[in-house]
Formats: C-alpha cells, sequence, structure tokens
C-alpha cells in the first residue's frame, strides 16, 4: 500500500481532524488524556496531574495544559459532518 492509498481511506477522517484543528500527531497522547481523567476521578487537583503527567510523559507541563484543554473541547457538528440535534 502505498502512502496515497492510505490518505485515500482516511481521507475523510482526516478531513474532519483538521477542520477541528487536531494534529494527528496528538493521537500519540489519547493515553495521557486517558491518565489526566483518571488522577482528577482520584480527587487531585489540575496542577498535581500536569505535574505528573509531565513527568511520565517527558514533555512540558505547558505541552500537557494544551494538550488537556485541546481534547477537552467538544468537537463542533460541522466537523464531525453530524447534522446537529434539532
Amino acid at each position: 500500500m502505498t502512502n496515497f492509498e492510505l490518505i485515500k481511506v482516511f481521507q475523510t477522517p482526516m478531513k474532519m481532524l483538521m477542520k477541528q484543528n487536531i494534529r494527528l500527531s496528538d493521537a500519540r497522547f489519547v493515553e495521557l488524556y486517558e491518565d489526566y481523567l483518571q488522577i482528577i476521578a482520584g480527587g487531585y487537583k489540575m496542577t498535581y496531574a500536569v505535574a505528573v503527567l509531565a513527568e511520565r510523559y517527558s514533555i512540558s507541563e505547558r505541552k500537557v495544559y494544551q494538550l488537556i484543554r485541546s481534547m477537552g473541547e467538544d468537537c463542533t457538528f460541522d466537523a464531525a459532518l453530524v447534522p446537529p440535534p434539532t
């Protein structure tokens, strides 16, 4: 399979991600966000969770805050190609 063929197969989902300003490289941080949700559910503060995750994933605290904000945003109906509820 060529790169073109792979892109052709995933063209629609990729367009949806681009429309929502989601970078494909952020997919590697899905586990980070799941860890964040677990830490917060455990009753810890956001500041503590960010510090732990920055250390665990070897990235800056600023990047963790950006990822949390980005992944926590609601997807617009327009980007998901889903008609809004009536």
